[in-house]
């Protein structure tokens, strides 16, 4: 009996425990703003539910990788960015894990040719 009440008690307790887990997802989209202050950037998204613009906040932590740029300061409004991020689940808020800045498309450029002479 009391080793079945040991089972039941690890088994509760992997539960409770698995609760907390940290849910991960990739948000992409274009940067709205960031707030040094308070480790955080906002970025807009396209809802896949309504179509329409949603902005989403995500913290960054001392341990955020970035890629594309050195820190949180390097972005600016409008760049396009991805972003992995793990919801804590105690406070349904989203950390990132790393930032990944979109390098700029290639403009294109166009040269003007030679005239050319008829003789």
């Amino acid at each position: 009996m009391k080793k079945m009440q040991l089972v039941m008690a690890v088994l509760l307790a992997t539960f409770v425990l698995y609760q907390g887990a940290a849910y991960a997802k990739t948000v992409s989209g274009k940067m709205v703003s960031t707030d040094a202050l308070a480790n955080t950037l906002t970025l807009s998204q396209k809802s896949v539910v309504t179509g329409t613009d949603e902005n989403v906040a995500v913290s960054v932590k001392a341990t955020t990788t970035y890629s594309g740029v050195s820190a949180l300061a390097d972005l600016k409004a409008g760049d396009e960015v991805s972003v992995e991020a793990e919801q804590d689940a105690a406070t349904n808020s989203w950390i990132a894990t790393s930032v990944t800045k979109a390098e700029a498309p290639a403009t294109a450029t166009t040269t003007a040719a030679a005239p050319t002479t008829v003789q």
